[in-house]
């Protein structure tokens, strides 16, 4: 039975290693996890799936045996549609940080973006502006600019402010992405059904 070790690592990782092995395994599989955040976010999660499982704490973690969805169980002629579709929605994040602790916050902003290519419906747009504008120009963390080609990939619109890119002396550091300005922002805050703003 094949085992994912998601021991150690910080939230969502554990879900989205679980989510994913629950798409992908045509046989049961194990996931390991070591926090109690962990093994809470992930009973939740597969509940909420409404997956069979059962689990088992030993002394180096918690043991889930998880039944995987089998292929048998769709229609002779169904097809699955893995394609992740974009709504109108819009996220704005203002700073690189989320909240007053600076160094929680660059935490919490950074797994915001890595998760999204995980969630659906994908928003239309995302807005940089601000000291946001040091995400998408990173240069040390590779895996938060592939989340954000990622997205792109998918149809997703992201806009770096040029104000700000000028402002921070990065407007030819840019990762990904186009340079945004304020019309773009604006237009594409009005035409959005639903607006969440990070930062």
């Amino acid at each position: 039975m094949k085992t994912y070790d998601a021991r150690g690592l910080s939230c969502p990782q554990p879900v989205l290693i679980t989510k994913d092995a629950l798409n992908c395994e045509k046989e049961d599989f194990i996931v390991v996890c070591g926090s109690n955040n962990s093994k809470e976010n992930i009973s939740r999660f597969l509940s909420k799936m409404e997956a069979e499982f059962s689990l088992e704490e030993k002394d180096d973690g918690f043991y889930f045996s998880i039944k995987s969805f089998s292929s048998k169980d769709l229609a002779p002629n169904e097809e699955v549609n893995c394609q992740i579709q974009t709504d109108k929605k819009t996220i704005i994040f203002t700073s690189d940080t989320i909240g007053k602790d600076e160094v929680l916050g660059k935490k919490l902003s950074m797994g915001f973006i890595k998760t999204l290519p995980k969630v659906s419906p994908l928003p239309k747009n995302i807005f940089f502006v601000n000291s946001a504008v040091k995400l998408t120009t990173s240069q040390d963390d590779h895996e938060l600019i592939d989340a954000l080609k990622t997205l792109i990939n998918e149809g997703v619109k992201i806009y770096s402010c040029g104000l700000c890119l000028e402002h921070y002396n990065l407007s030819d550091k840019l990762q990904v992405g186009e340079v945004g300005n304020a019309l773009d922002t604006l237009q594409g805050l009005l035409d959005s059904k639903l607006t969440i703003t990070l930062g």
